[in-house]
């Protein structure tokens, strides 16, 4: 099993949103070069969000083609991966004097989109209603988003392909004892 990142996600970003309830998205881009074989429990892993954020709707797009002619046998589902730091599930606090903390939940690698071929050259959008989502508050701790490849097909990346996923997300709310940054409103100021 091997493990692609994105660049957000080897930074560390975690997505949040700056206004309550604002719909705004983050992209992650993992490019596999050619010669690449995935493997049945590779996951890539393109975006973080953080607690209480929930994702509205995916989008997965393939700028290249992942085995050629078109057509892929690769299938992966779709879903969220717990954050480690250390070994150890990673913990995060809220507001600058730490009210409550939150634990990177379980691996969920089918919550979102159950396994289905990849598209090559294509893009496919999974709207809210058609995906498990969190809680209304969103997800109890920190989590990435991600793809685990579930079947492979025969060959391997015949050329360099950039995968992006995008992920919509409405912006969490502020949680007791935290500031609020609300639209037309500077950082910090109520």
């Amino acid at each position: 099993m091997a493990n692609f990142n994105s660049q957000q996600v080897n930074d560390g970003s975690l997505y949040r949103g700056n206004y309550e309830g604002v719909t705004q998205s983050a992209t992650g881009r993992i490019r596999l070069k050619t010669g690449t074989r995935l493997t049945v429990g590779d996951v890539l892993r393109f975006v973080g969000l953080g607690q209480k954020t929930a994702p509205t709707k995916l989008s997965l797009r393939v700028v290249g083609e992942l085995e050629g002619a078109g057509v892929s046998s690769l299938t992966g589902s779709i879903g969220t991966f717990q954050i480690l730091k250390d070994g150890a599930p990673l913990v995060v606090s809220d507001g600058p004097a730490p009210l409550n903390t939150y634990t990177s939940p379980a691996t969920a690698a089918a919550s979102i989109r159950a396994a289905a071929a990849l598209p090559e050259n294509d893009q496919i959008d999974i709207p809210g209603g058609d995906f498990v989502t969190p809680a209304p508050d969103g997800y109890a701790g920190p989590v990435e988003i991600g793809i685990a490849i579930t079947a492979t097909g025969v060959s391997a990346i015949v050329a360099d392909a950039d995968l992006y996923l995008t992920v919509e997300y409405a912006g969490r709310n502020a949680l007791p004892g935290e500031l609020s940054q609300k639209p037309g409103v500077p950082n910090g100021a109520f």
